[in-house]
């Protein structure tokens, strides 16, 4: 049972955690910085079987190690992305698709704005396109689906099994 609400800041020249700040969700999983540097943050949220308990993920912003907004969204939802302008976040929803956030937006709308089952997400730093990997079954090739900024497909191609992270390289 994953359920920590821990955001650990660390110092990697000195080797140790130099702050805890504690969340008001469960299972912190992603971390993006906007344009304004302000710190977003995924949780993922949690359930528990045995008990019949669910805890909503949740959309945080935080300024200065404070949560200044926070938004509900589907449990599980992952692997969020900014644009390269820092203007936009992205993120794939456990149910299915791909949603979008502007920063400035006083409310989610957790409609995809492209579909399908996808285990991760790109954005390309030049382009902004989005690329959604598919695993399809972890046996068989998987695929990578592209995107325009607005959900719109683009192309698509064939990689090994598995596919999760994406590398763009200038």
């Amino acid at each position: 049972l994953l359920n920590d609400s821990l955001l650990l800041v660390l110092d990697p020249q000195r080797d140790e955690i130099v702050q805890r700040i504690a969340l008001p969700f469960y299972n912190p999983h992603s971390l993006q910085t906007d344009q304004n540097g302000d710190l977003w943050v995924l949780c993922r949220g949690f359930t528990d079987w045995d008990n019949g308990r669910t805890e909503a993920g949740a959309l945080l912003k935080l300024q200065d190690d404070q949560v200044v907004k926070s938004f509900t969204v589907p449990n599980f939802s992952r692997r969020f992305k900014i644009s390269p302008d820092g203007s936009t976040l992205y993120f794939v929803l456990e149910q299915g698709g791909i949603a979008r956030h502007p920063i400035d937006a006083p409310q989610l709308d957790p409609t995809p704005i492209a579909n399908g089952q996808f285990y991760n997400l790109g954005i390309d730093p030049s382009s902004g396109e989005l690329y959604a990997t598919d695993y399809l079954d972890f046996s068989s090739s998987g695929k990578v689906f592209i995107y325009d900024a607005d959900g719109n497909p683009l192309s698509d191609f064939s990689v090994g099994i598995g596919p999760s992270e994406l590398l763009f390289v200038d």
